[in-house]
């Protein structure tokens, strides 16, 4: 795993996710799919982007798969965010980076209240907290 990303398993799941005081955003995968390959930089990126705010983890379901069974995980990749230890939110395959920062900004400024955390990051592609920049019109 690279720079901010947890390597998540059976030994450490209870502490780094289900007791976590910070959200998490977790990609569940396997070392055969090439899906988890394609985003598995695209985690990468948004876990140093975010920073200290949320932990972003792996966990490798062929590695553990009853942590994967507890979740119905059927396909992957699949991300989940996590806040207290439930499951807020769900992402089956793969999306472009810029669809996940809107889908992680629309959901922390719901629960998290991280808006101004957030919107510099998501600056490029976000303008407002309604979505993307409107188009301009050519009447």
């Amino acid at each position: 795993m690279a720079g901010r990303v947890i390597e998540l398993n059976e030994q450490n799941w209870e502490q780094e996710v289900l007791q976590s005081d910070k959200p998490v955003l977790v990609d569940f995968w396997a070392p055969w799919c090439g899906p988890c390959r394609i985003i598995a930089p695209i985690i990468e990126e948004i876990a140093e982007e975010l920073g200290d705010k949320v932990k972003v983890g792996k966990l490798n379901t062929d590695e553990n798969p009853n942590i994967a069974m507890r979740y119905g995980i059927r396909a992957i990749p699949t991300i989940i965010l996590f806040k207290n230890g439930e499951v807020v939110d769900t992402r089956i395959g793969v999306q472009p980076k810029e669809r996940l920062n809107k889908w992680f900004l629309s959901t922390f400024n719901n629960l998290w209240r991280l808006r101004p955390v957030l919107i510099p990051l998501l600056k490029p592609h976000v303008t407002s907290f309604g979505g993307p920049p409107p188009r301009k019109s050519f009447s």
